[in-house]
């Protein structure tokens, strides 16, 4: 595994959103979560796109 704390460019997205669902997927032992996006941030989605299908690290900070 390659040490991430060398590189030195970020291709991460920061977004706010909304989480409304989770779903167990019991086939494949693996939860869903969705979210919706806020208007000010819909121009970022498009950059989730070439994120789809790879692993990734999720960070949850709540807006309260």
């Amino acid at each position: 595994m390659k040490d991430k704390s060398s590189d030195t460019q970020s291709d991460g997205v920061a977004i706010r959103v909304e989480l409304v669902g989770i779903k167990n997927l019991k086939t494949t032992h693996t939860w869903r979560l969705e979210f919706d996006v806020y208007e000010v941030d819909a121009d970022k989605v498009k950059d989730l796109f070439d994120k789809i299908d790879t692993p990734v690290v999720l960070g949850i900070v709540s807006d309260d």
